[in-house]
């Protein structure tokens, strides 16, 4: 996750953000379900996904079809003290 490859087989979300007045309404499944749907249908080359998750917001990724692949050592925004958990997505049933 730290140089960018064009033509990488990995794409790493960096945010899903909906505001704050709008959470928990389905905006957010549907803005991750629609670019999901984009990446395996337009970008080929790609095999995998992977984000990074606060611990309170694991369940949402993971009823998007994510899976916990265990804690990371990067830090990304401004809360370093939760604990950040990588979660990976296969792309078009490939096994990673």
């Amino acid at each position: 996750m730290f140089t960018h490859e064009v033509h990488g087989t990995t794409l790493v979300i960096h945010s899903v953000v909906v505001a704050k007045e709008y959470r928990r309404s389905g905006y957010g499944s549907h803005m991750l379900n629609l670019y999901l749907k984009y990446i395996a249908d337009h970008c080929l080359n790609v095999k995998r996904i992977l984000l990074l998750s606060k611990a309170e917001l694991l369940r949402f990724y993971v009823k998007s079809g994510f899976s916990v692949i265990g804690l990371s050592s990067v830090h990304h925004g401004k809360v370093l003290n939760k604990v950040k958990i990588a979660v990976m997505k296969s792309v078009a049933g490939e096994v990673v």
